[in-house]
């Protein structure tokens, strides 16, 4: 897992504050891909608006389902699995040289997760992790195809593996393009919502912040240069 293109460095903007680099970390989940479309619809616009964006692709390999999949998963159970790409994103974030690192993925619409009061009515949800921030998109499922879960669930490494098993019913469905497109759930202004919180919120609040410290160590500076 390692960026797909090198980090450029960044200019100002009329606005004052200078251009950001930015991290985006996708497919730690294959079934999620309609958290990598709207990934792609936001840096899209974050680039529009002179940003450097890079992405950072998780090996499918390395995925869970990926392991499922080729029968790879050890004697691990899946929160293990999960934990271990985890690590990996917070490494890749620390690496990176700059703080704005997001991590893109789905969570179903049906779920309780987007009933929650601050979460309520919202197609996305950001929210500060170590090092980055993780990016839930809402996203209609359906079921992988009947022969495609027939091999994960007949494969002998995973019947041993009752760890694994049993919380691999999320590997059996897929967030789905078309799906949320007719749920209403459009990638495209959830790509104008995040990049509009990217942008105004994260980057410029960094700058602001950082300006504010200015100000405040050069206000100390003055005061002991006038004490002496």
């Amino acid at each position: 897992m390692a960026p797909s293109a090198a980090v450029g460095t960044g200019t100002g903007n009329r606005e004052g504050w200078r251009m950001a680099r930015v991290l985006f970390i996708v497919n730690q989940h294959p079934n999620e891909a309609f958290s990598t479309a709207v990934a792609r619809e936001t840096a899209k616009l974050l680039r529009a608006e002179g940003h450097t964006v890079v992405f950072a692709k998780v090996n499918f390999g390395e995925t869970t389902f990926g392991k499922a999949l080729a029968g790879k998963v050890g004697k691990r159970s899946l929160r293990a699995e999960e934990s271990l790409l985890d690590k990996k994103a917070i490494g890749l974030a620390k690496s990176f040289s700059s703080p704005f690192v997001y991590n893109f993925h789905c969570t179903p619409s049906d779920s309780e997760y987007w009933h929650e009061e601050k979460r309520r009515g919202k197609n996305f949800y950001a929210e500060e992790r170590i090092g980055s921030w993780l990016v839930e998109v809402k996203a209609a499922y359906r079921p992988f195809p009947e022969r495609l879960r027939k091999r994960i669930e007949a494969n002998p490494a995973i019947q041993k593996n009752r760890g694994f098993y049993q919380g691999s019913s999320y590997l059996m469905r897929t967030s789905s393009h078309q799906a949320s497109l007719a749920a209403g759930i459009n990638p495209g202004r959830i790509a104008e919502e995040l990049a509009e919180t990217i942008s105004q919120r994260h980057i410029a609040g960094s700058a602001a912040r950082r300006r504010r410290a200015w100000r405040k160590n050069l206000r100390k500076q003055r005061k002991r240069r006038a004490r002496r």
